[in-house]
């Protein structure tokens, strides 16, 4: 006869199945593998996004400074023309405005340094944005490979665990619901051991040899009165 208690064990049993198999799958190689490419692929994304927006700063600045230069060059083309027509005849004016100019010819320089050298930034980003849009373009075709061969190797562990799934519930509705849910509420207690066997007197959850009354008082009582392990608190059941 089926005691109460061995139901509630064979769904123990398979528990603790469906644990090491989870535990197998998440760190099987492959799916390691693929989360790690997944970590690759996040990261260049990253870099890509934050390229992008150094270049689209760094074109405003260059639009800024084009329109610097180009103001420049039309207050110095006035200032050249100026002094060309002879329209300026003191010599403290001439020398003013040779001052103007050669002040304007320095800050237009300054600022086609600057033109230059965001220029070369950009060209380095550009050369940046590609190699990341290969990498990107590699790590995608990496990682659908990976998840080809991941799906490939884990499909017999999730069938396995698939099948366990359909038995835990077969077996959840065949125990009484007092007991189910005292086993579901002491799962984490015990680390998914709530009932464990007693043999030659040693309680197999904590692996303490029990108590010579205790033992006595678990061969006498009926296989479906319940009896705690004196040192874990663990449900004791038969061989």
């Amino acid at each position: 006869m089926i005691t109460v208690y061995e139901k509630t064990l064979e769904l123990q049993t398979t528990d603790q199945t469906l644990r090491v198999l989870t535990h197998k799958r998440e760190k099987h190689v492959l799916v390691v593998a693929v989360r790690e490419c997944e970590e690759e692929i996040f990261s260049t994304t990253n870099a890509q996004e934050q390229a992008k927006e150094e270049a689209k700063q760094k074109n405003k600045s260059l639009a800024s400074l084009d329109r610097d230069v180009a103001d420049i060059t039309s207050k110095l083309q006035r200032s050249q023309e100026t002094l060309a027509s002879g329209s300026v005849s003191s010599a403290k004016g001439v020398a003013s405005l040779e001052t103007e100019i050669a002040f304007l010819n320095e800050k237009r320089a300054q600022a086609e340094d600057e033109q230059l050298e965001i220029m070369e930034q950009l060209e380095a980003l550009e050369v940046q944005d590609k190699l990341l849009k290969e990498a990107a373009d590699a790590q995608s075709e990496k990682l659908a490979r990976l998840q080809g061969e991941r799906d490939l190797a884990l499909a017999s562990i999730d069938d396995e665990v698939a099948s366990l799934a359909v038995k835990r519930t077969t077996l959840s509705t065949e125990i009484a619901p007092e007991l189910l849910e005292k086993y579901e509420s002491q799962r984490t207690q015990f680390d998914g051991l709530v009932l464990a066997r007693l043999q030659n007197g040693i309680c197999e959850g904590c692996h303490m040899q029990l108590s010579s009354h205790l033992v006595d008082q678990f061969k006498n009582m009926s296989p479906d009165d319940e009896l705690l392990c004196e040192e874990c608190g663990r449900i004791l059941v038969a061989v």
